[in-house]
């Protein structure tokens, strides 16, 4: 809704909203609208080690994941980029700072998505974190309900615990 109401009150640009399958997570609903500052995005939780950059709906996993290694005392960052772009290089360096393992997550694409912008983007850094790409192979998926999508190619709640844990006790 307040993308909506953002991209409204913003005439400088074309803006493309994409509406995929499921809901959202961390969502409030309110009764007004706000405006929403255009091209950043907001941590959700704070951790060590690794940090997930999430862009979707799919982030639910991502907190899912996040709350399930908090129990093993295992503390993961979480932040919602909301926008493809322009890229929050801001976000990525306050992450790239922090963090030794950066995870990004999308229910689109690896090819050509979040991921991809993200490992161009630090690249050019000499002191990066390591960095692992999550979301659709390119490849045929097969049909399926997107729940046993994500959990064929490793991209659900449980594909993201063993890829920070591998990232964690690999340190690689």
């Amino acid at each position: 809704r307040d993308m909506m109401y953002t991209a409204s009150k913003y005439d400088e640009a074309a803006w493309a909203i994409r509406y995929p399958r499921g809901r959202a997570t961390g969502m409030e609903v309110r009764e007004e609208f706000q405006s929403m500052e255009i091209g950043k995005g907001i941590q959700l939780r704070e951790g060590e080690e690794v940090a997930v950059l999430s862009f979707g709906p799919i982030g639910k996993y991502a907190t899912e994941a996040a709350e399930k290694l908090a129990k093993e005392g295992i503390e993961i960052g979480h932040h919602d980029m909301r926008f493809a772009k322009p890229l929050d290089t801001d976000l990525i360096d306050e992450v790239c700072a922090k963090y030794d393992h950066i995870i990004t997550l999308e229910d689109g694409a690896k090819m050509g998505g979040l991921g991809s912008a993200v490992a161009e983007y630090i690249s050019e850094k000499s002191d990066r974190p390591t960095l692992k790409i999550m979301g659709i192979p390119d490849r045929i998926v097969e049909h399926g309900t997107q729940e046993e999508l994500y959990e064929e190619i490793g991209i659900d709640g449980t594909g993201i615990i063993e890829t920070v844990k591998k990232r964690i006790l690999t340190k690689v």
